[in-house]
């Protein structure tokens, strides 16, 4: 299933209950929306289940949906993560930030880890902006970020620099091309 015309019997702060063809169902409103109580509405559904609980994601924007998607598909990212996220960005926003590799704007608008955020610039920017890294190439960003280098100069200069490169050889051209966006 994709999607359910739902009405919504309770909502309180971030959770809902809706009722399908007398069925009710209860999970997380992700994103914030103006639906009102006993409004039929088109949702959007995800069902998390893992070893300890079968939980429901409701979406009214079809692009959110689609960007929880891809974002659960990252390792620890879960319920708490995507609430987090959805709670202050959209899918747009999300994929602006990524774009531009801006880390920072992502930790300061959500409560979600650093390594976490990196996972996700990298998913977005793989998925909808057809940049992948290659195994060698993450190590060399992970290590120039752990000595203090801004993520979004590291990608910005990592793609200036021949990716078939040994890992070597990556990281010293990068490290040139991170010295000419210095100086």
């Amino acid at each position: 299933m994709f999607y359910l015309k739902a009405k919504i019997i309770k909502i309180y702060q971030n959770e809902i209950i809706l009722e399908v063809n007398n069925t009710g169902y209860h999970g997380y409103l992700i994103e914030v929306s103006s639906i009102q109580l006993n409004q039929e509405v088109l949702i959007y559904f995800i069902n998390l289940k893992t070893d300890y609980s079968d939980q429901y994601l409701f979406f009214t924007d079809k692009e959110n949906y689609l960007m929880a998607k891809l974002l659960l598909e990252i390792k620890n990212v879960g319920i708490k993560t995507i609430l987090s996220i959805f709670k202050t960005l959209t899918a747009n926003e999300l994929i602006a930030y990524a774009k531009n590799s801006d880390l920072n704007a992502i930790l300061l608008a959500t409560n979600v880890g650093q390594n976490i955020c990196q996972k996700i610039i990298i998913k977005i920017r793989s998925k909808y902006l057809s940049q992948k890294y290659n195994k060698i190439q993450l190590n060399v960003i992970q290590s120039l970020h752990k000595l203090g280098y801004k993520i979004g100069d590291i990608y910005q200069a990592i793609l200036k620099v021949d990716p078939n490169l040994d890992q070597d050889n990556l990281l010293k051209n990068t490290i040139i091309k991170l010295n000419e966006v210095y100086y």
